[in-house]
């Protein structure tokens, strides 16, 4: 019986290129003129809050483990930053449970 995969492994090979469609799609959006990016503030519930953590934590490992191994330029640039991106949120949550 095949392995099932967790919401963080990007192994599939049918993930991989289902990302880099992605990838693909919002460059040529991105060309015609939409913006993307703003700010966004989120409320979360305590509970929320540690679940999103216990996430980030979780899948940043395998994040990182993906971002290194890739030999495609444009998705280990796409991974690099999804990466950052659960470092920082990682950091805000780890912050914000200090100060609760």
């Amino acid at each position: 019986m095949p392995e099932v995969p967790t919401g963080c492994e990007l192994t599939n090979s049918r993930v991989m290129k289902g990302a880099l469609s992605l990838l693909h799609e919002r460059r040529a959006t991105s060309r015609r003129g939409h913006v993307f990016g703003g700010n966004m503030e989120l409320g979360l519930s305590n509970d929320d809050m540690e679940t999103l953590r216990e996430l980030l934590r979780e899948c940043l490992p395998q994040l990182k483990f993906e971002a290194a191994r890739t030999d495609v330029p444009e998705l280990r640039r796409s991974l690099l930053r999804r990466e950052r991106l659960c470092e920082r949120l990682l950091g805000q949550l780890e912050g914000e449970s200090v100060h609760r």
